[in-house]
């Protein structure tokens, strides 16, 4: 596989996985964005919206933000009513070093169940401990307050990942989306109490 090849199709298992295991459809008004072009006119990437079964929504966004350098972004949302995180899976990569982060939180009312967490998220913690003791990787909290504030205990955030390390990185967002969709088949309504 060529550095273009990994920067072009880093992600792309879990957009695969999105539609393939998961009942959901494409959301018709957004297919206008299935081709974003530059000034030019030039293709550049997409963005993709799904819906159906317990999501709010799934979005995949890719697009080139320079030569050598893209920006892909997954971020699926329940349903409000179901207690279950959203999962996002995002970063900048590119042929100089790549910045990628994963997560599963909760909305901030919920993630303020910490009995939950805890008693809820343990493949998760078992990946992300994982994660951390990996010498491939330099994990570290996001630079960005709004990434900060919305961030789960399970953040990972990659900087300066070699082209080398990206397909096992990749394989650390598998495993959280494997977690996450335990996390939502299992998910229990929210309550009026909650």
């Amino acid at each position: 596989m060529t550095t273009n090849d990994v920067i072009q199709t880093f992600g792309h298992t879990i957009e695969g996985r999105l539609i393939s295991e998961l009942p959901v459809t494409p959301v018709e008004r957004y297919e206008h964005m299935l081709d974003l072009q530059n000034l030019k006119g030039d293709s550049t990437g997409y963005i993709k919206v799904y819906s159906g079964g317990r999501l709010e929504k799934g979005s995949s966004l890719s697009i080139d933000i320079a030569p050598g350098i893209r920006y892909f972004n997954i971020h699926i949302i329940p349903n409000a009513q179901y207690r279950a995180p959203r999962y996002i899976f995002e970063g900048m990569v590119s042929t100089h070093g790549s910045q990628v982060s994963m997560d599963l939180f909760p909305d901030i009312d919920k993630e303020m169940d910490v009995d939950w967490l805890i008693r809820d998220f343990g493949g998760v913690t078992e990946i992300y401990d994982a994660a951390l003791a990996d010498d491939r990787y330099k994990f570290r909290s996001s630079r960005y307050m709004h990434m900060r504030a919305f961030q789960s205990p399970f953040f990972l955030c990659a900087h300066n990942v070699a082209e080398a390390d990206m397909p096992p990185l990749e394989d650390y967002a598998n495993r959280y989306f494997d977690e996450w969709l335990k996390l939502l088949a299992s998910a229990s309504k929210v309550s009026d109490v909650d």
